[in-house]
């Protein structure tokens, strides 16, 4: 919750639009490094070593997220289409 009342503070003195480019453009930016990461370590390291622990990162990142909203990350409006 302190994290969240932190960015809202920061996010409210900018329009939308231009937080929206921005991410978009951050998240760009990650997709090229994550690709040069693993085109640079393929040489070195089995492609199914690279996966597991890109996937594990992605754990530790997102946990916190989650652990923070808890069941209403998993509800849905529609639990049939959320099944398949």
């Amino acid at each position: 919750m302190y994290l969240a009342g932190i960015l809202n503070k920061f996010t409210n003195k900018f329009p939308k639009p231009l937080i929206a480019i921005s991410l978009m453009v951050i998240s760009g930016l990650f997709f090229v490094f994550m690709h040069s990461a693993v085109k640079y370590l393929s040489r070195e390291v089995h492609i199914f070593e690279i996966t597991f622990f890109r996937c594990a990162l992605v754990i530790f990142v997102l946990a916190p997220i989650i652990l923070q909203q808890v069941k209403s990350v998993f509800v849905s409006g529609q639990p049939k289409i959320q099944f398949l």
